[in-house]
């Protein structure tokens, strides 16, 4: 017999009588959607769209201490930074010299305009790290884009300091550029390990170290500077706003528990105090990427066919009507058909119709889009359905 009754007249699917050749929906989401089973001071992980975040704080009890009545959880996405799509300069920025434009835009980010080197956009870190909960052992990577505009004299140079100086991390990177290459937007991006000294930084920084004279005034040639963000890991990512919120959890004997709802995407999680242990089910493209990749073995086809999902924003068109869309596993060369997304609203439909979308460009991991139309002012999902 493969299915029992329940008492309420439901059928029920016993997996471990189907065997291995039949699915249960229950197979089918813990084969997709494996559970995730993540700790560490900062976590970071990609949870499917619609399942909550189990979250489990323990504060190990000190001698001689009482234990505090709560602890903070932040939840956020790539980005631990505040006001970064608009620069702007709140409490955690060190400083922010120069003109920032919501005319001139990266990708739908405000740009700050720079006319002496050692000038920009500086965090403070030490900030920061205190309000996402980063803590020691955390490894971190800080990005920003850059570009010359204007006629540079010489070679541009950018370099990632900290004030107070650390020795370690301080200095010129292999950035640079001749000055035509440097017209060009670049994300620079340097990853680090936080210390007790990385901790105490109250400014943070890449910066142009070029000059046309010796009071380092640039007469001839400007930088600018986008899209700043700070993110838990080894490698930068496309800029994405700050979507951080902060759980405050009781404390009882020792730990804390709370359900999290999650953000579509990545999501990072930090606790301020404790051992953070995270559970929950991992988004299923991995798992069906997996999948895919036995179905070519079994097949021999060397390139199934498979679908990437992304969103036109509507706060991320460029003056000239264009706009990049992250499209994560898309190569440079790959062969496929755009289209849009399933289940428009009305109004995304109308927007889209008017807007007149064309890919203008492909490149690996994103597509640009032009609209020769009207601008849509609704978000419009697109999908591309990879071929070749």
């Amino acid at each position: 017999m493969l299915i029992k009754m329940s008492g309420t007249g439901g059928a029920i699917v016993r997996d471990e009588v189907v065997g291995k050749d039949a699915w249960s929906s229950k197979h089918i989401v813990e084969t997709l959607c494996p559970a995730l089973d993540l700790a560490g001071g900062a976590v970071r992980c990609a949870p499917a769209e619609g399942y909550p975040i189990e979250v489990k704080v323990t504060v190990p009890a000190a001698e001689g201490q009482t234990p505090p009545a709560s602890v903070t959880v932040t939840r956020c996405g790539r980005n631990l930074l505040k006001g970064t799509k608009t620069l702007e300069n709140n409490e955690e920025v060190a400083s922010l010299t120069g003109t920032v434009s919501g005319e001139e835009l990266l990708n739908g980010c405000h740009t700050l305009r720079t006319n002496k080197a050692w000038q920009g956009y500086k965090i403070n870190f030490s900030a920061v790290a205190q309000r996402a909960g980063l803590r020691v052992g955390d490894i971190v990577t800080y990005s920003i884009w850059a570009k010359m505009d204007g006629t540079a004299a010489n070679n541009i140079q950018y370099g990632f300091w900290t004030t107070p100086s650390i020795a370690s991390i301080s200095g010129s990177r292999p950035w640079n550029y001749t000055p035509e290459a440097a017209k060009a937007w670049r994300q620079l991006s340097y990853t680090f390990t936080v210390t007790p000294e990385i901790l105490a930084v109250t400014s943070l920084r890449i910066e142009c170290d070029y000059n046309d004279a010796e009071d380092y005034m640039q007469e001839q040639a400007q930088t600018l500077y986008a899209a700043p963000q700070l993110e838990v890991g080894s490698r930068a990512t496309a800029h994405e706003p700050y979507q951080g919120e902060v759980f405050t959890l009781p404390l009882t004997n020792g730990e804390a528990e709370a359900t999290i709802p999650a953000l579509a995407g990545e999501n990072t999680l930090l606790a301020n105090v404790g051992a953070l242990k995270v559970t929950g089910r991992a988004d299923p493209a991995e798992a069906i990427a997996a999948l895919q990749g036995r179905a070519e073995a079994l097949s021999g086809k060397a390139d199934p066919a498979r679908t990437l999902k992304g969103t036109l924003l509507a706060s991320a068109w460029g003056e000239d009507g264009t706009q990049t869309v992250a499209l994560t596993g898309l190569a440079a060369g790959a062969k496929g058909i755009l289209g849009l997304g399933d289940a428009l609203t009305d109004a995304q439909a109308q927007a889209a119709l008017g807007a007149q979308l064309v890919k203008t460009a492909q490149a690996a991991g994103s597509v640009t889009i032009k609209a020769f139309g009207t601008v849509p002012e609704v978000d419009i999902p697109i999908q591309v359905l990879i071929v070749g």
